[in-house]
């Protein structure tokens, strides 16, 4: 990515290229353009996101033909010229090529602030979403904030505009108006972002409330002087990043313990000021089992200042156990992005 928004992509993968006898490595997010004829915009977004896929999670490598032939399941037009893909058939297509996608309606959603955070919390944990508008797709992969006006904006790779485009969520442009999203999940991934963050919020609630020493936390949850801040990671690539953001030697010891799901849902409770001024900012978090049944989840391990928390398999209520971590001893976010 150029300069200006390598810092608001959280998308990207280790690539290799060869030029002039020279091997480049280098990240990026994966780009291709439509030919308006076999492949179009909504083909050249499915292929640029799983791609990326098999770059970072090692799904199945999909082809272009791959993905015309997979959205074609659920068509009755001729091949080419292509005349564009339905919801339906970009949703098929996704789940032909192993990438089963949750869809958003954007006018479901409650308002902006809402579509916003549905978007940058599947950012946050380096998945990019794929945008339908009227007659248009592209595909996100990062947001940033604009220095001026304080306004969200996003980072996506659009087959007719190019590569690390900035899009706005309101462009007045009729054309550009946000319609629908998909969210293509690797891997197991059953519980979505919102379910993982509600149950995130009433299981930290509780925590926070049952013990006398963290009613400090507590109100300043209730006065909005906390936030919550939800992203899925591996299980196995959190627990090596544990130490490196700072979380306790103690803490990191009692997580790695703890039996956990390939794919986990970190919610973290972090201080609106400290936050504003850098990424140590946590002051505890929770992890959500990612192939739960919403119905159904699983709380697998947490901690807070003082007490760290461990739920053994299909038992209730956790275990405790007592830290030595204060209230003033933040650490580092483990999202992609922080803003």
């Amino acid at each position: 990515p150029p300069p200006d928004v390598v810092a608001a992509v959280s998308c990207l993968s280790n690539a290799k290229s060869h030029l002039l006898q020279r091997q480049l490595e280098f990240q990026c997010f994966p780009f291709m353009g439509q030919d308006a004829q076999y492949g179009i915009c909504a083909h050249a977004s499915i292929w640029m996101i799983s791609f990326y896929h098999h770059l970072v999670n090692q799904t199945h490598r999909v082809f272009i033909s791959d993905v015309v032939q997979a959205a074609r399941i659920r068509s009755t037009e001729r091949l080419t010229p292509s005349p564009g893909l339905s919801l339906e058939q970009v949703g098929a297509a996704f789940s032909e090529i192993g990438l089963p996608a949750l869809r958003y309606s954007v006018k479901a959603l409650e308002d902006q602030g809402t579509l916003e955070q549905v978007v940058c919390r599947y950012l946050n944990s380096r998945l990019p979403v794929l945008l339908a508008m009227p007659q248009h797709a592209t595909a996100l992969i990062g947001y940033g904030t604009d220095d001026k006006s304080g306004q969200r904006y996003f980072i996506g790779n659009d087959d007719a505009r190019g590569p690390y485009q900035r899009i706005d969520q309101s462009s007045g442009d009729p054309q550009r108006e946000w319609r629908y999203l998909f969210v293509p999940l690797p891997g197991r991934i059953y519980l979505s972002g919102e379910a993982a963050e509600a149950i995130a919020r009433r299981e930290m609630t509780r925590i926070l409330t049952a013990v006398p020493e963290l009613l400090s936390v507590s109100e300043q949850l209730k006065k909005g002087a906390l936030r919550f801040r939800t992203y899925v990671v591996r299980g196995a690539k959190y627990k090596q990043e544990m130490r490196r953001r700072g979380l306790p030697e103690e803490i990191a010891r009692r997580h790695a313990v703890v039996a956990a799901s390939n794919w986990v849902w970190m919610t973290e409770l972090q201080d609106r000021g400290r936050a504003a001024a850098g990424r140590d900012c946590v002051i505890g978090e929770i992890a959500i089992d990612a192939t739960s049944d919403q119905w159904d989840p699983n709380p697998l391990f947490a901690n807070v200042p003082g007490l760290t928390l461990a739920w053994a398999e299909g038992k209730r209520p956790p275990s405790g156990y007592p830290n030595s971590q204060t209230v003033s001893q933040l650490y580092e976010s483990g999202a992609a992005l922080h803003g």
